[in-house]
């Protein structure tokens, strides 16, 4: 059923897109996952998983249940599922739409993110992508995004280009830590000027965090809260790009 799922989204439409981003949060909370394909990539379990509620709306999601993730020395692998609904309610408080839609919910394996699957060709990443100057302003957008969230695990097959030529960013777990832990192929654009209606984005989100602040703290910290807020302060303050650091600025694998 998949698969012929997929088939009738190869091309310009997807079957994702009819939905809002209303609509789409409550398939992928209320929604039956009527069947799982399992991803063999990576060591953490992955599904794609078919969803189908009782108006017969259909959607595709990738599920990541929280007992099949490894566990991590510098991150507690209870939270990860949440640190992702919180990158995306981060990303819907900027306004940039870089983020699948995604919930925390129960599934047939335990609980675990249900995030929004994307329609894309895998075989093209970040080095495809950075290639075309005309990708240049979205992907350091994603760059700059990846600064206020702290995001330790940005490799090149995280950034995908769906059918209309928008670019998402997926994976984003491994985010929000207290201690500088940027590690990203995202270099590019080291010590670049960061563009003003950027800059602009960002100060209204700061304006918006501490009354949205409850919404961050089933996955953050108080500290944590904290040195988002300074990271965005920080980015306002000198609107430029970090560069390359001697240590651990890469991740591994790089796709």
């Amino acid at each position: 059923m998949i698969n012929d799922f997929l088939n009738q989204d190869i091309g310009n439409l997807s079957l994702n897109n009819q939905y809002s981003i209303d609509e789409k949060l409550q398939i992928l909370t209320n929604a039956e996952i009527v069947e799982m394909n399992p991803i063999y990539r990576g060591s953490n379990y992955v599904y794609l998983a078919l969803l189908e509620n009782k108006k017969s709306q259909k959607m595709l999601s990738i599920y990541k249940p929280a007992n099949g993730l490894q566990p991590l020395f510098d991150f507690d692998i209870a939270t990860l599922p949440h640190r992702e609904v919180s990158v995306f309610f981060l990303d819907q408080l900027l306004g940039w739409n870089l983020i699948p839609t995604i919930v925390v919910r129960d599934g047939p394996l335990g609980e675990g993110s249900l995030q929004e699957f994307i329609f894309h060709d895998p075989n093209n990443n970040y080095f495809d992508f950075i290639n075309e100057p005309a990708n240049h302003l979205s992907l350091l957008q994603i760059a700059v995004f990846d600064l206020l969230i702290n995001n330790a695990d940005r490799k090149g097959g995280h950034i995908i280009q769906d059918s209309s030529k928008n670019f998402w960013a997926i994976d984003n777990a491994l985010s929000f830590h207290s201690e500088g832990k940027l590690r990203t192929v995202i270099w590019d654009f080291a010590e670049e000027q960061i563009p003003n209606n950027l800059i602009s984005d960002i100060q209204v989100l700061v304006e918006n965090l501490e009354s949205n602040k409850n919404k961050l703290l089933s996955s953050m910290n108080e500290l944590e809260i904290a040195k988002l807020l300074v990271r965005c302060n920080d980015l306002v303050d000198n609107p430029v790009m970090p560069k390359i650091y001697p240590w651990r600025c890469w991740p591994w694998p790089l796709i």
